[in-house]
């Protein structure tokens, strides 16, 4: 993973995620925005992604522009290694709703009609 300044955004999944199914779920968000994917420890060791991808205190420090994380509860040792982050967005429940949906919206033009 080479997030460690820039534009670029991080699709995150925790433990919450609920399997490799579930990390696919940011993962898909991430491919779509141009991003990468990052995961937590526990994710890590359930062996769901490759440590690689591990962020926070064991892991990478990362500050993208545009952090999402997905089921992560916000350990202090996850949070140490995404708060130089410039925005972050932490969705956990219904994340198996929100995520998809969001991945689907992302990218699409927004027109705004005259006068408005």
């Amino acid at each position: 993973m080479n997030a460690t300044g820039g534009k670029l955004s991080i699709g995150a999944g925790g433990y919450g995620m609920n399997g490799r199914k579930g990390v696919e779920i940011p993962s898909a968000l991430s491919a779509h925005r141009g991003g990468e994917v990052g995961a937590t420890r526990a994710a890590v060791e359930a062996g769901w992604i490759g440590s690689e991808h591990q962020v926070g205190q064991a892991g990478k420090n990362v500050k993208p522009d545009l952090y999402i994380a997905c089921g992560i509860s916000g350990s202090i040792q996850h949070m140490a290694g995404i708060s130089q982050s410039k925005y972050i967005i932490s969705i956990i429940g219904d994340v198996f709703q929100i995520v998809p949906l969001l991945t689907e919206r992302i990218g699409e033009p927004t027109r705004l009609e005259s006068g408005q």
